[in-house]
């Protein structure tokens, strides 16, 4: 299992400038009750479109292989087109039946900022592709738990809610670039508040399924900006509670060291 968030960040003083956030916790359950925490929840699949997939890593890793190839025949960069080869690719992989189904969110940003955040959905025998502004999959019982908690006011200086995205009035911007650089910005902080509730969550021994450290991407036509996060209790205990995409591993493949 796992837990999942994409959010597309959207305001009317952006001008359409919409930075995504993906943020995932790296823990792989087996069917025999083994866990790993340092499984790869968040795939790049192109410099400005990645993934995030929850249930069956083996299914879910098999789809996403192949939404990767399809990706690569072409250079068709449609909204319809697109959902076209994401349901395709997760149908190819769909058991009738089976609960542990993966679901999956994919973001793009391109090069004109007309992002898109979709959401592949297993109904019984065919993925349903849902484009959505916010969308958490994974540990249905910690949803409404991780929206609360994101929701939440920060309580300290220089920390972002959602909400704070874009608050500057148009007449601070003198053109465009300032205006992309402030979303740019917005994005990094909220993303970091926002990881760090997450953290805060996954991290209770409490919930089962769910472990750090925590996957956080932020997607823009430059690329996937991997945010790196610290819990810093004080000077003499300082822990890295995330993991880069390099840092962690799908099922496929061999880990170095003892678990």
């Amino acid at each position: 299992m796992t837990l999942s968030i994409g959010i597309k960040l959207e305001h009317p003083r952006a001008h359409g400038i919409s930075p995504i956030i993906l943020i995932s916790d790296s823990r792989y359950t087996m069917d025999n009750n083994n866990y790993s925490d340092d499984g790869k929840k968040i795939w790049q699949l192109e410099k400005n479109i990645a993934v995030a997939f929850s249930g069956d890593v083996g299914l879910g890793e098999s789809a996403i292989s192949t939404l990767k190839e399809q990706l690569q025949l072409t250079e068709s960069g449609t909204l319809d087109y697109l959902k076209k080869i994401l349901k395709s690719s997760f149908d190819s992989v769909i058991n009738p039946g089976y609960e542990q189904n993966p679901h999956c969110i994919l973001g793009i940003v391109p090069k004109n900022w007309h992002s898109i955040l979709l959401y592949a959905r297993p109904l019984n025998t065919e993925y349903e592709i849902v484009e959505k502004s916010k969308v958490c999959i994974g540990q249905e019982s910690l949803e409404k738990e991780l929206i609360i908690k994101i929701n939440e006011p920060p309580n300290g200086p220089g920390l972002m809610s959602l909400d704070s995205f874009m608050v500057w009035p148009d007449e601070v911007y003198i053109n465009d670039e300032q205006r992309i650089q402030q979303a740019i910005h917005d994005a990094h902080q909220i993303s970091s508040y926002i990881a760090f509730r997450f953290y805060e969550l996954v991290s209770d021994d409490n919930k089962k399924y769910v472990n750090p450290p925590i996957q956080n991407v932020v997607i823009t036509p430059a690329g996937c900006k991997e945010l790196i996060m610290f819990d810093i209790e004080n000077k003499n205990n300082i822990k890295k509670v995330s993991a880069g995409l390099d840092e962690v591993y799908g099922a496929r493949v061999e880990r170095a060291g003892p678990k």
